[in-house]
């Protein structure tokens, strides 16, 4: 009796100092908001190393030489947090592939031949506000024919032609907290129950300045001006399960001041994980009537992967 008495007051003082040892949990009102406890004060400053970006691949339903597959790798990489400024290293990278035609009859068709590619790296500084962000970016974009031979002038061919562009924009962005990567993916929980129909806009304005001028930073491009503006339409929610439009649209000021546009729909139907997201989409460029990589008219079948 006195054993079983002994084991019990020791199970007792056991449970009693796990339990006293254990971290409280903060209670949640009705609103969604902590009651009483407060969380603890965030650090100021921050070394994060931490990626978030896209992958995509989309095929066109309409091909030739020029279009094909085409495939865009766009990541951000935030270095360090100073309260709420954030200072990130961008790359972006594109590359086109068509289908080219054989000549010799006994011979198919290069089903997957590389045409063009588009790079795009450079530094943005963010300021994040309670539901909104600013930012600061400059960016060097340059494109370059893959393996094409005789565009470039030579002292043989002077009239030769050069297929390569590249430019240097200074520019400035505004947009919701819910546009960007790490907050788009990421919410709501995958396992929140019921069906979301959540109708919801995230968006992002940017513009851009070619600056500085001159020929060793601006090459045939002719852009003078751009102004962007990202729309993604969350419409249903429902666990893992999302369908969601995006609409990009690009406005253009040439250097002849007359004003070029490109917009693109994305209809896409979407699988949460618990760090990222599986897309595939049906994208349609309903006009576009700009030099770089004309799409007008197009249609593809993508998937994409967010994170």
């Amino acid at each position: 009796m006195r054993r079983k008495l002994s084991v019990s007051v020791a199970l007792v003082i056991l449970l009693s100092q796990a339990g006293y040892g254990q971290e409280e949990k903060p209670t949640i009102t009705t609103a969604g908001e902590p009651a009483t406890t407060t969380a603890a004060k965030p650090k100021n400053f921050e070394v994060l190393f931490r990626g978030n970006g896209d992958i995509a691949s989309y095929i066109y339903f309409d091909q030739s030489t020029k279009f094909m597959i085409d495939t865009d790798l766009n990541a951000s990489v935030e270095t360090f947090r100073y309260r709420s400024f954030f200072f990130m290293v961008d790359l972006l990278e594109e590359t086109a592939m068509g289908r080219k035609p054989q000549t010799d009859p006994s011979k198919t068709d290069m089903v997957f031949d590389p045409n063009r590619g588009h790079w795009s790296f450079g530094a943005t500084g963010r300021f994040e506000l309670a539901a909104h962000f600013f930012e600061v970016q400059f960016h060097h974009d340059c494109f370059h024919g893959i393996d094409r031979f005789g565009y470039e002038p030579t002292p043989t061919n002077p009239n030769g032609r050069d297929s390569t562009k590249y430019w240097n924009a200074l520019r400035f962005g505004f947009g919701n907290l819910g546009f960007l990567p790490k907050y788009r993916y990421h919410q709501p929980e995958p396992g929140s129950p019921g069906p979301i129909w959540a109708n919801k806009i995230n968006y992002f304005i940017m513009a851009s300045f070619f600056t500085p001028r001159g020929y060793s930073w601006q090459k045939y491009h002719g852009y003078d001006f751009t102004l962007n503006t990202d729309l993604h339409f969350v419409l249903l929610r429902f666990k893992r399960l999302g369908f969601d439009i995006n609409s990009n649209n690009l406005w253009i000021i040439d250097n002849r001041h007359d004003l070029k546009r490109k917009h693109e729909l994305k209809f896409n139907f979407t699988i949460y994980g618990d760090h990222g997201i599986l897309a595939a989409y049906v994208g349609w460029w309903p006009y576009d009537n700009q030099l770089i990589r004309n799409r007008d008219g197009m249609a593809v079948f993508g998937i994409h992967l967010g994170f």
